[in-house]
C-alpha cells in the first residue's frame, strides 16, 4: 500500500499547472486501464503474463512522460531568476494564500487514499490473520502425520481447498478495492489538476520569467499509482507444494 502514497508523493513533489490538452490527455490515459477481469484464481500463466505486460506498458508510458516533464521543469526553474520581492507584504500575503490552497488541496486527496487504502487494508489483514491461523494448524497436523510414517494426502488436500478459499476471499476484496479505487479517479484528477495550477502558480511567485506549464504533474501520478495497484491483482494466487519444487 505504501506504493500507492509513494507514487503520490514524487509527482506532488512536481511543480505543474493546466490546459485543455491535459483535459484530452487524462481521459486517453483512463481509456487504456483495462477492465478488472473474472475468474482470478483459476487464470493460467499466459493470461497473467499478458495482464502484467499490459499493465507494465502503461505504467512506463506515463512515468516516461513524468520523467521528461520534471526534467524541463527543473530546467525551466533553474533558467529563471529569484524573485527579490516575494517576501514584500503583499506577496507574502498571496503566498500564504496560495499555501494554505495546496494544503486544503492535499488534505482531501489524501483523505480519499485513506479511505480506499485503509478499509482494503484492513478486510486483507483479516483475512491473512484467518488463514494463517488454519495454516498453521494444517501443517502441524501434516508433520505429525508425516512423523508418524503414514500417507499426509488428505491433508495436503485439506490445505490446497484452504489455499482456493482464500484466493477466492481475496481476489473478490482486491477487485472491490480496485473498483472503489477507480471510482475516484475523476475526483481524484480533478484535484490534481488543481494542485498543478497552484504549485505552478507558487512557484511563478518564487521565480521571475518561470512561464513553464505542464501537462501532467499530480494526476498522472495518481494513475500511475493506480496502474502500481493493478499490477498486483494475481498476488493472491495459491502457490502449492508441487509448483515450489
Amino acid at each position: 500500500m505504501n506504493k500507492i502514497i509513494l507514487s503520490f508523493f514524487i509527482a506532488a513533489s512536481l511543480s505543474f499547472s493546466t490546459n485543455a490538452s491535459a483535459q484530452q490527455t487524462e481521459q486517453t490515459f483512463l481509456s487504456k486501464i483495462p477492465s478488472l477481469p473474472q475468474n482470478i484464481c483459476t487464470a493460467n500463466d499466459a493470461i497473467i503474463m499478458k495482464w502484467n505486460d499490459k499493465i507494465l506498458a502503461l505504467k512506463n508510458e506515463m512515468n516516461v512522460l513524468l520523467g521528461d516533464e520534471k526534467q524541463r521543469k527543473e530546467q525551466a526553474q533553474a533558467n529563471a531568476q529569484s524573485r527579490t520581492d516575494m517576501f514584500e507584504p503583499g506577496n507574502a500575503e498571496r503566498i500564504q494564500k496560495l499555501g494554505e490552497e495546496i494544503q486544503s488541496v492535499e488534505t482531501e486527496i489524501n483523505a480519499i487514499f485513506t479511505t480506499i487504502v485503509s478499509s482494503f487494508t484492513e478486510k486483507q489483514s483479516n483475512v491473512e490473520l484467518k488463514y494463517s491461523t488454519l495454516f498453521d494448524q494444517l501443517n502441524q497436523q501434516k508433520r505429525n502425520t508425516k512423523s508418524q510414517g503414514k500417507n499426509a494426502a488428505a491433508i495436503d488436500s485439506k490445505i490446497r481447498e484452504a489455499k482456493n478459499k482464500k484466493c477466492a476471499e481475496m481476489s473478490v476484496i482486491r477487485s472491490n478495492y480496485l473498483s472503489e479505487y477507480k471510482k475516484e479517479l475523476n475526483k481524484l484528477i480533478e484535484l490534481g489538476i488543481k494542485g498543478n495550477e497552484l504549485s505552478d502558480k507558487m512557484t511563478n511567485m518564487a521565480y521571475e520569467g518561470y512561464t513553464f506549464h505542464t501537462k501532467y504533474g499530480i494526476w498522472l501520478g495518481v494513475l500511475i499509482g493506480y496502474t502500481d495497484e493493478l499490477s498486483h491483482l494475481y498476488d493472491d494466487m495459491p502457490i502449492y507444494e508441487t509448483e515450489k519444487k
